[in-house]
């Protein structure tokens, strides 16, 4: 199976936040590979549950066609950045031993 990244922007579907979640689509052009065979599924990938919808509109057309017609639409998009932790995260939690109290 192919990692869960959307191929438009980045996002990894460990970053998606159920109900909002993306998903593979299969284009016209998909096919399985060959039992025990090494490569991966020809004609589907994986897109963020913002590009799930309007991907989905062009999965009668090859793959290729189909990405070449978002890029048309809606030109390049932009690259996920992924969400930064809140500062000081790991030393609020190698603290959490010093503050409970000895009887």
């Amino acid at each position: 199976m192919i990692p869960g990244v959307c191929i438009l922007c980045g996002k990894p579907c460990t970053d998606e936040i159920p109900p909002h979640e993306g998903d593979y689509v299969e284009f016209s052009d998909y096919r399985q590979p060959e039992p025990y065979s090494i490569g991966g599924e020809v004609g589907m990938e994986y897109f963020c549950d913002e590009h799930v919808a309007i991907v989905r509109s062009l999965a009668s057309l090859p793959m290729e066609e189909a990405l070449a017609e978002m890029e048309n639409r809606y030109g390049p998009f932009p690259q996920y950045q992924r969400p930064r932790p809140e500062p000081g995260w790991l030393k609020r939690i190698f603290s959490l031993g010093k503050h409970t109290r000895a009887s």
